[in-house]
């Protein structure tokens, strides 16, 4: 490949002699932003390493002058078949902030640029939240990286087949959020739940509520537990299929990871109240007939239409919102947590914690084991404090 250097409106340009797909010669120019005067051997330099860089691939692509967000698209697409549906959701809406920022702009793939990159990470940590109730305006650090990850993904991919010559966001740094402080955490011990059972009673959540605090589940193991996996006899009840949410409600006889498939004791406190479950949705498919949707999941409806994933989380909200004595900050997935405090507090070693729910990296159990110990160092502590003060 050759080229060269020309003035044009004052500033210095690299000319590439590149071809397109066709074979039919076509003039690439490249700006270097330089002043013309003084600066032509910089000007050179820049061109040695601009037919370098498309020496690699020696062609301009059809691709190169589509719209970055099209090419976004393309993407997307071809990942289809090989990413779980669940995984393409996630892929589909980070996609989303990208094209919504580089439409705007009508931004090219081939006119990316480092400075576009690093303008729209800029962005989403201003003004990047588009969400109908939002507490900022910007997206959060974590989200801002699975974005940045996917776009030099997208990026590392053109560059590899040709279409652009190389990763303009190879070498941007993510910015990350100034650091607020820390919420606590929060978890239930055995008053607390005594309290949240009591606020449960009769509410159409409670047996699920109870189950996922004794097992440790997530959401989607909850939602996901069948007739099937309880073996009344043998006392044992499977943890082998989860029901998922990203855009669409998703079942799979998958667990998140292996370690999450598990085989729990079934004591008679919870087969006891399974079995009364079991026997209320017979009566329920008697009473609505025709019109019961029957399936194999435990927790459902009176009609037998199992709960959605947006239902348990808005529905749980309410039940702590209603009590003057749970932290409004307490979520469904804290009752998971909840589980490993109560375990913590039993004197449960950490391997038979991460054993119980389920946890692929016992990392993820010292993280809640460390944070529960320091919050019962605090109660230590104001305890000591009254001993003290009483005594003097």
């Amino acid at each position: 490949m050759t080229g060269s250097v020309q003035v044009k409106n004052g500033k210095w340009y690299c000319i590439l002699n590149m071809k397109d797909e066709t074979g039919k010669r076509k003039l690439k120019w490249i700006g270097t932003g330089l002043p013309e005067k003084g600066n032509k051997k910089r000007a050179e330099s820049i061109l040695r390493e601009k037919i370098a860089q498309y020496g690699t691939c020696g062609k301009i692509t059809n691709y190169a002058e589509m719209p970055f967000a099209e090419y976004c698209d393309i993407w997307l697409n071809s990942k289809k078949k090989s990413l779980e549906i669940t995984t393409y959701e996630g892929y589909a809406i980070r996609i989303s902030h990208i094209k919504d920022f580089f439409t705007s702009r009508k931004i090219t793939l081939s006119k990316v640029a480092p400075r576009d990159i690093k303008e729209f990470y800029d962005y989403l940590l201003c003004r990047g939240n588009k969400a109908k109730y939002r507490h900022s305006d910007g997206l959060s650090s974590r989200t801002i990286k699975e974005i940045a990850l996917l776009l030099k993904a997208v990026l590392k991919e053109a560059a590899l087949l040709g279409d652009i010559p190389c990763n303009p966001a190879e070498n941007i740094p993510v910015p990350y959020k100034k650091r607020e402080s820390a919420k606590a955490e929060v978890f239930l011990d055995a008053e607390d739940m005594k309290i949240l059972l009591s606020e449960i009673q009769g509410h159409v959540l409670e047996e699920m509520i109870i189950v996922t605090l004794f097992y440790g589940l997530r959401r989607s193991e909850a939602l996901g537990l069948r007739w099937s996996a309880v073996d009344f006899d043998r006392h044992e009840v499977q943890i082998n299929h989860t029901v998922v949410k990203v855009k669409e409600k998703i079942a799979k006889d998958t667990t998140k990871t292996e370690a999450s498939y598990r085989i729990y004791p079934l004591p008679d406190y919870i087969g006891s109240m399974l079995l009364e479950m079991r026997d209320r949705q017979k009566k329920n498919k008697l009473l609505f007939g025709n019109e019961y949707q029957d399936s194999d999941y435990i927790f459902t409806w009176q009609d037998g239409r199992p709960f959605s994933p947006d239902y348990v989380t808005k529905a749980f909200k309410k039940i702590v919102g209603r009590s003057e004595h749970l932290s409004s900050d307490l979520t469904f997935h804290d009752l998971r947590k909840s589980c490993v405090s109560m375990m913590v507090e039993e004197g449960y070693s950490i391997k038979e914690i991460q054993k119980w729910v389920g946890h692929a990296d016992a990392s993820t159990t010292m993280n809640i084991y460390a944070k529960v110990k320091e919050s019962k160092k605090q109660d230590i502590g104001e305890k000591m404090s009254r001993k003290f003060s009483q005594a003097i």
